[in-house]
This record gives C-alpha cells, sequence and structure tokens, in this order.
C-alpha cells in the first residue's frame, strides 16, 4: 500500500437509516480508528458535506446506503456524480440492502456514475476485513483535487456560504443575501435535519457577525423578519451567475476614523437622536442612548450588532464619548453618553488637545466662582483644611472642557507637574478618587 495515501485523515461519513448496519458499521471504523459521524436524519447529504468541508472536517470516505435513498425518494448516482463534481476529494460508497445481490454490472454502473464502489451490506464476520479493503481502495484512489490560491475563510464565513449557497438553490436568499427568517426556515426542512439545528447555525453566524437582523434583533428565530447575510466571499471564490455574489459587508471595524465617525453621528446628514432625556426624575440634558447608537452604526456602516457594539466601545476608550455620570461603560443598552470632541459649534474645540490649556488659567478658574468645592475634610480622625476631592476635581474638568474622563485626569497631572495643586501629605500625584488636594 502507498504509505503516503495511508497517511490520509480516516474521516467517514456514515449515512445509513438501517440501525443495525448503522451500528455495525460504525463499530468496525471505530475500531480501524476512523473517525465517523453517522447522523440519523439528514435530508440532503451534500448540503451535511458541505458544512463538515466548511467546518475543516471534510470526510474522506462517505458511505450510504441505498435504502437511505429510497427513503428520500433520491437515485444515488445522481449524487454521487453531483458530489464528485463539487468535492472531488471525497471517495463515495454506496451499500446495498441486506440480503441482495450485488452483480459486477451492477458495480460497474455505480463506478461509472462516480461512486467508489458497490458493496453489499456489512457481514459482522467479515467487517474488519471489509474495512481493511475499503480503506485499501480509498487510499489507491488518486483524484486530482487542483490547487487554489484563493485566500482561506474562517469557519464562520465558510458556514455562511454553505448556508446562504443552500438557501439560494432553494429560492430562499436574494442575490444581496436578504431572506426571511420563517421562509428560510421552511426552505431548511428540505436540507436541514432539524429545525433547531438550523436555528443553532444561524445563531453561531449571528455571534460571529457574518449575519445581522434588518430589523436589530439580537437572535434569530422563526418570527424575527428579515435577515441579511454579511459575509465577505474573496473574487477568487466567487461565482459567475451573481448568486453568490460578494455582500459589502464589514468583518473589521479597524481603519475607521473615529473623529470623522463621531462628526457625522452628531451633526451629519441622518445624525443620532441626541436631546435632553431623563431618568428617575433627574433630567441629563444632550445626550443619547447606547442601543440607539448601536443601531446607527449597524444601519450607517453596514455592521453586525457585535461589531457596532465594540465600536461604541472603542469610540468609549478613545475619550470621544462618555456616560452622562461617568459610571458606566459603553454598553448596547439603554444607557445615556454623550460626545466629548465638538459635534456642533458649541462645543469647546481645543478639547481634544490638552496642549493649549495654560495651567495657571485651569488653576485659576477652579479656585473662582463655580469652581471645585474647597472646604475642610476630615480622614480618620485627622482634619484636613481648605482641600478638594480629586474626583470631584476630575468631574469639574470634565464639566467645564468638555474633556474625557482620561483627558480630564491627565490635566489634573499637569496641574500637579506645574505646582499648583498638590497632594494635602504630597504623597500622591493626581489621582481621579478620594484623595485630598490643596491648591498651592
Amino acid at each position: 500500500m502507498n504509505t503516503h495515501l495511508e497517511n490520509r485523515p480516516r474521516r467517514v461519513l456514515l449515512l445509513e437509516n438501517d440501525a443495525p448496519q448503522r451500528e455495525l458499521w460504525r463499530a468496525a471504523l471505530s475500531e480501524g480508528q476512523f473517525a465517523v459521524r453517522a447522523p440519523t436524519r439528514v435530508r440532503d447529504p451534500q448540503f451535511a458535506l458541505g458544512l463538515l468541508k466548511a467546518a475543516g472536517e471534510t470526510p474522506t470516505l462517505v458511505i450510504a446506503s441505498m435504502a437511505y435513498f429510497s427513503a428520500l425518494n433520491r437515485n444515488p448516482y445522481q449524487f454521487t456524480k453531483l458530489l464528485a463534481s463539487f468535492f472531488p476529494e471525497v471517495a463515495v460508497v454506496i451499500t446495498h440492502v441486506p440480503g441482495s445481490e450485488v452483480t459486477e454490472p451492477m458495480r460497474a454502473v455505480a463506478r461509472r456514475y462516480g461512486a467508489l464502489d458497490l458493496m453489499p451490506a456489512l457481514r459482522a464476520e467479515s467487517a474488519a476485513g471489509t474495512i481493511d479493503a475499503l480503506w485499501f481502495s480509498v487510499c489507491a484512489q488518486v483524484r486530482g483535487v487542483p490547487a487554489t490560491s484563493a485566500p482561506a475563510l474562517g469557519l464562520a464565513q465558510k458556514v455562511a456560504l454553505q448556508l446562504r449557497a443552500s438557501l439560494a438553490r432553494e429560492q430562499a436568499v436574494a442575490a444581496d443575501g436578504t431572506f426571511d427568517a420563517a421562509a428560510a426556515l421552511k426552505s431548511a426542512a428540505k436540507f436541514s435535519s432539524s429545525a433547531d439545528e438550523f436555528i443553532a447555525w444561524m445563531n453561531q453566524l449571528v455571534a460571529d457577525g457574518s449575519l445581522l437582523s434588518v430589523r436589530g434583533e439580537t437572535a434569530f428565530a422563526t418570527a424575527s423578519g428579515a435577515w441579511r447575510f454579511y459575509v465577505e466571499i474573496p473574487a477568487q471564490l466567487g461565482s459567475s451567475s451573481g448568486s453568490l455574489a460578494t455582500t459589502r459587508a464589514a468583518h473589521s471595524i479597524d481603519g475607521i476614523d473615529l473623529r470623522s465617525l463621531v462628526a457625522e453621528m452628531g451633526s451629519g446628514a441622518a445624525p443620532l437622536d441626541v436631546k435632553d432625556r431623563s431618568f428617575r426624575f433627574k433630567q441629563y440634558p444632550e445626550c443619547f442612548v447606547g442601543s440607539e447608537a448601536v443601531e446607527w452604526l449597524m444601519q450607517h456602516k453596514q455592521l453586525s450588532r457585535p461589531l457596532a457594539t465594540r465600536l461604541g466601545e472603542r469610540l468609549f476608550e478613545s475619550g470621544l464619548l462618555r456616560h452622562v455620570v461617568d459610571d458606566q461603560p459603553f454598553k448596547d443598552g439603554n444607557f445615556f453618553y454623550r460626545f466629548v470632541i465638538a459635534v456642533d459649534a458649541r462645543t469647546d474645540s481645543r478639547a481634544q488637545d490638552l496642549g493649549s490649556f495654560n495651567p495657571a488659567e485651569v488653576a485659576t478658574a477652579m479656585q473662582g466662582p463655580g469652581g471645585v468645592g474647597v472646604e475642610d475634610r476630615r480622614f480618620r480622625l485627622k482634619s484636613y483644611p481648605a482641600c478638594f476631592v480629586g474626583k470631584d476635581a476630575t468631574d469639574w474638568l470634565m464639566r467645564r472642557y468638555r474633556l474625557s474622563r482620561p483627558l480630564a485626569v491627565k490635566l489634573g497631572e499637569r496641574l500637579v507637574a506645574a505646582g499648583l495643586v498638590r497632594h494635602v501629605l504630597d504623597e500622591h500625584d493626581f489621582k481621579d478618587a478620594d484623595f485630598f488636594y490643596r491648591f498651592a
């Protein structure tokens, strides 16, 4: 036996309706160190094989019984011929029903239509020898698999592509990748083993960002309306018919100009809804809702919900937006946020340029009317006259100069470095915490 071919992956997809035969094949293959997939209900073996291939688990061998194809009312040889054109590296063996004779002319027909062989049903007494002979035939069969320089797709993208292609065959998905959840689930019944399995696949794609709800749903379900595949298909893998044309999708938020994005969100042609809001009888002027920001990014930047949320987090981390009371990171929920940098003429354009601030002027403003609260304070039975709290000073700097919290802390540190502010015991630099400071 050719030892190079012997090293082919021992993966088998077993399609067998007869329970005793299925268990006999499974036991014999497992004993021979084969990884066996033996689903009990598969309506479309081509689809099942496509998903395994997408997951990097393409079987080397498919063993399918005549009874399996009879139950599906399908011609086994049409399947093997089609399969050979899609997956030339996979060997297909058809097995006859128990008690039926297999003649040489019958085997010749099977081979002519692309099957490796037509075999009688497996018998317990000869199972091990049959497996050895079968594997020898698989390893000896050299099918030309053309090399490709096409770029690799991620696992979820491959699965999305396979699902999209299968739905397209059923005319359940539009050319731009849009489809209705209920119609897709109905069509999926023709090729998927169960509705629950299909929904689970779709929700994995939602989590990855390869599938996006048109109306902002967070989970795929029968009644969740319109969805769209967002899978970037390399040109080398594209279909000339256009049914698998590349959909405009953002699988990355790298390279997005965050400042330009904030300007667009705040004062573009279709800006985010920024207005005065209230919560628990308290007013928060000129703010927006986190979930609405996520939906704006989804709609205007063609992002999946997870990626839109991540972009919002990046804006927050960059100091371009902040929570109205600075006690929450960015979240896809009913939380209020404000932009920090200029989105209209009312915002100080110096806000993000600390180099333009005169520390002495800032310290004077902090001590003037409406400045930071200076009073006598106590800590651990000790009094500290005429001081202020670092956290309060940070809040004041943010309000006065429209700074993000990190930049306000940086400005406080500059005041200490300039000798204008100092810790009451000279033990700490400026901190956004319950530390006491005085003006020097």
